[in-house]
């Protein structure tokens, strides 16, 4: 590495350090003559769903859809890096989440799962989970994002497990629950 390409490097590092991405960067480093470097390797999945208490219908645990525009039965191999839900609202059968976490290096993926059970109660309640990649993305800037969960999914398994069109569900989230209605 010649000594220009050593020294924008060296700002490109220092850049990132002052945007709240204390991680190392590679903008403008090549790999040594001769070698290559392997793309990194992809984040691992971690903690298992959080088991609750007593239960009565138990949902059809379908797998996880790709997208995370929808809620889907959690499956324990959901990334649950830090994520804070600052503001969560019904919306016809969509859940309106302002989310916080904090990144700014790397894309980041969001999305919300429960359990699979429906647990007796009034009104019946649901316990979910808003999980989050990271991608390993180590940076401190704070980044918010807007999740419009379509919660169809949810609505029919309450169908199918009550036999009715209508009802009301109780989803809880980290530090709140809201009141589902259909």
């Amino acid at each position: 590495m010649n000594r220009t390409h050593f020294a924008l490097t060296a700002i490109a590092l220092i850049v990132s350090a002052a945007a709240g991405c204390a991680k190392e960067s590679t903008v403008g480093v090549s790999a040594a003559p001769g070698s290559s470097a392997p793309p990194p390797a992809p984040a691992a999945s971690v903690a298992p769903s959080a088991a609750t208490g007593s239960s009565s219908p138990q949902a059809s645990a379908a797998p996880a859809a790709a997208s995370s525009d929808r809620i889907t039965v959690c499956t324990g191999q959901e990334k649950r890096d830090m994520v804070s839900v600052e503001r969560a609202r019904i919306e016809g059968d969509t859940l309106q989440l302002d989310t916080s976490f904090s990144g700014g290096c790397a894309e980041h993926a969001l999305g919300v799962c429960y359990e699979g059970r429906l647990t007796e109660g009034q009104p019946v309640q649901v316990a979910a989970v808003v999980w989050h990649d990271a991608h390993g993305d180590s940076c401190k800037a704070i980044s918010d994002k807007h999740l419009a969960i379509d919660l169809g999914p949810l609505k029919k398994a309450y169908q199918d497990a009550y036999k009715t069109q209508s009802g009301k569900m109780s989803i809880g989230l980290p530090g709140q629950s809201v009141l589902y209605q259909f």
